[in-house]
């Protein structure tokens, strides 16, 4: 059975190395949304069609550990001092920007770091982001 959801103009696809869901963002502004919609959704007041016919669909979006940068989006304020990469080697340097969450424009460099122990990235400065924005960590090609 289709669901709205997958065209909708208003639903991030949330990627796990296991899981996929589909996170309403009319949920953060209006409590009549679950931030997290049981599927498959066939009628809801708040479907919006996607404006651009070359959009992907959510189905075919890359899951975060196949796509060769990492995007991290927030629906809540955060001070991110660290985060992880799966799969990036130690020592291997990552330039983090500051993106548009919308087009996924890299607008400005917010930090440069190395892969530690783990896959963990340590900021030197905690990266603040505010809720709606996204910052996308770059690493660099493998020397």
């Amino acid at each position: 059975m289709p669901c709205l959801c997958e065209t909708c103009e208003n639903v991030r696809a949330v990627s796990t190395a296991r899981s996929r869901f589909l996170l309403c963002r009319l949920s953060a502004t209006n409590a009549a949304y679950p931030k997290y919609p049981p599927q498959p959704v066939v009628r809801c007041d708040g479907y919006r069609a996607r404006k651009f016919a070359d959009e992907r669909s959510v189905t075919h979006m890359l899951p975060l550990y196949h796509d060769p940068h990492f995007t991290f989006r927030f629906a809540d304020d955060r001070s991110i001092p660290r985060f992880h990469l799966e799969g990036v080697e130690i020592g291997r340097r990552v330039a983090v920007y500051k993106i548009n969450p919308d087009s996924g424009e890299r607008l400005s460099l917010l930090a440069t770091a190395s892969v530690g122990e783990g896959g963990w990235v340590d900021l030197i400065e905690p990266i603040i982001v505010r809720a709606g924005e996204a910052f996308i960590a770059v690493p660099d090609s493998p020397s």
